[in-house]
């Protein structure tokens, strides 16, 4: 018996920013920036994809140093140890596991 039940809520609203802070989020929002820490995840994600998928032993060097780089980048700006193991842990798992050949 609440109103707004049932409503799709608003997931835009500012509220939890700073007042003075609200019009600049806004407009890089806007203008589809993101905070670095999503980017250095996307980025992280990336790679990951391209390392699952390369068979030249060489590209994967490269790419697992381009990982670690991302994997600091990203530590430093979450700055969550913790959830840098983790993920560490994951990937290991994953280029353990024997790949598929084409």
């Amino acid at each position: 018996n609440l109103p707004g039940a049932g409503a799709p809520l608003n997931l835009d609203d500012d509220l939890l920013a700073p007042e003075e802070l609200r019009a600049a989020y806004r407009i890089l929002k806007n203008s589809g920036f993101v905070p670095a820490e999503v980017e250095a995840l996307r980025e992280l994600h990336e790679v990951e994809q391209a390392l699952a998928q390369e068979q030249d032993e060489r590209q994967r060097s490269i790419l697992t140093g381009k990982l670690g780089i991302l994997l600091t980048r990203a530590g430093a700006l979450r700055n969550n140890k913790v959830s840098d193991d983790h993920y560490i842990q994951r990937i290991a798992e994953k280029l353990s596991a024997p790949r598929p050949r084409k």
